[in-house]
């Protein structure tokens, strides 16, 4: 199987600055150590891959740019400015296609519009599969073999993951789903400050894949689990026993936890709820698996909650929920949900941590096209006013709920796609925060 991974949507912008060795000496001599930093501070947020290349030019400036001083005031400037945070959508298509990234778009704000063939060009491996992204890192596997990594593709860092145990090594890899999850108190730290210690930076990467239904239709998974403090792969086992089963959908990684869309073993494309998994809790712990039900607004059964039009994905790191129906006025109607999380909520005393709020409900009565081929296949990763859609069904737009403005942004390779086309489109959404995360080093093993 070979696949394809394409970048359709970016919104990152990057500035190129050529400038030569005298001047920065130059620019040394005659301003103080507080006048440079003032003035590093104030290159945009979106220019972060300058700044580490600011880092490279002298003792002076790399000292500076890791200073403590540079992240408080970095913070506090970009705090005031109130900007919002470069990103992008991957999307991959699971059964066809190159394993490079193909440039589809970009949006207005990119300064350069350079193509992206080379964007994991640094990796050892020439093909790669993407399992999950946190914030702006990728969890992704060699196209053949089960050898893992985390990468950060704006500083161009990797980590290589211990080999896995062989129960999932020779497993083919279109068999294994995963996820890469951080410490939940990582996103708050970084509000704080943009700079993060390594020490904070403690993850988990969970694999699992199907290992069968028993005769009484329970469903039940073989999980490896990587421990970031022991660099070590763990084993356990996962079952259902209401019935559920994870959906080969893209692991949601917010609130240090996993989240899956779940359907049931009579219903196989029929979602009814949502799992989440704590790989930082022990397997025992009943905290460790947890179900999470749909909102009481979406509507369920007969198709209308299958992977066709029910979709999860995160903004601003907080998980959203979108449900897209026609309706019988050849137009549509598009609900999206929050999911709340409360840590201090106890769900062992008849307490959910988990609430829902509407935060869309749009109905949108007559549409150039056909409701029924049109899809929702990700939310815009920083801004709660945007989905966007899948059309005809090769055509990426853009949907702004607040302008109800409906805009083409870029597009799929000319190929004859199936009407369930839109089933094994996989999106991943990337944010470069104001400083980059550092890969975590992993005890030697």
């Amino acid at each position: 199987m070979v696949e394809r991974n394409i970048i359709c949507y970016s919104e990152k912008s990057q500035s190129e600055t050529e400038t030569g060795e005298s001047k920065f000496i130059s620019i040394n001599d005659i301003l103080s150590n507080d006048v440079l930093l003032r003035i590093l501070v104030r290159l945009p947020n979106d220019c972060c891959r300058f700044v580490i290349r600011c880092s490279t030019v002298c003792k002076l400036w790399f000292s500076l740019i890791n200073s403590i001083d540079y992240c408080n005031l970095r913070r506090m400037h970009d705090q005031s400015q109130s900007q919002s945070l470069p990103s992008a959508l991957i999307f991959r298509y699971e059964y066809c296609g190159f394993s490079q990234p193909l440039y589809e778009y970009s949006s207005s704000s990119a300064a350069n519009g350079s193509s992206t063939t080379c964007y994991l060009d640094f990796l050892p491996w020439p093909k790669v599969r993407i399992y999950s992204s946190f914030d702006d890192l990728l969890l992704l596997s060699h196209g053949h073999d089960n050898n893992f990594l985390i990468c950060n593709p704006l500083t161009r860092q990797y980590l290589d993951l211990p080999k896995t145990p062989a129960r999932i090594a020779k497993v083919r890899t279109d068999c294994i789903q995963g996820g890469l999850v951080f410490k939940p108190d990582v996103r708050q730290q970084r509000k704080l400050s943009p700079k993060l210690d390594l020490s904070q930076f403690s993850f988990r990467v969970m694999l699992r894949r199907w290992a069968g239904l028993d005769k009484e239709w329970i469903s039940s998974y073989y999980v490896v689990t990587f421990c970031s403090e022991t660099g070590k792969w763990s084993e356990s086992a996962l079952k259902f026993y209401d019935h559920s089963e994870l959906h080969d959908s893209t692991p949601l990684s917010c609130n240090g936890m996993l989240h899956w869309l779940a359907n049931t073993t009579m219903e196989e494309c029929t979602y009814h709820g949502i799992v989440a998994v704590d790989p930082f809790k022990h397997t025992n712990n009943p905290k460790y698996c947890r179900f999470i039900n749909f909102p009481l607004g979406l509507v369920r059964g007969n198709g209308r909650s299958s992977n066709l039009r029910v979709r999860f994905g995160l903004v601003r790191g907080q998980l959203r929920l979108a449900q897209l129906l026609g309706n019988k006025r050849v137009g549509f109607v598009l609900k999206v949900w929050e999911l709340n999380y409360d840590h201090n909520v106890d769900d062992d005393k008849d307490g959910s941590p988990w609430t829902w709020t509407l935060m869309h409900e749009v109905e949108v009565k007559r549409w150039s096209t056909n409701s029924n081929r049109l899809f929702v296949i990700a939310f815009h990763p920083d801004n709660g006013d945007v989905v966007f859609f899948l059309r005809n069904p090769r055509l990426i737009c853009k949907y702004d709920i607040g302008e109800e403005k409906m805009e083409q942004v870029g597009h799929l390779p000319n190929e004859n796609y199936p009407y369930e086309f839109a089933e094994s489109l996989y999106a991943y959404s990337l944010v470069h925060p104001l400083w980059p995360t550092p890969i975590p080093a992993i005890p030697f093993v």
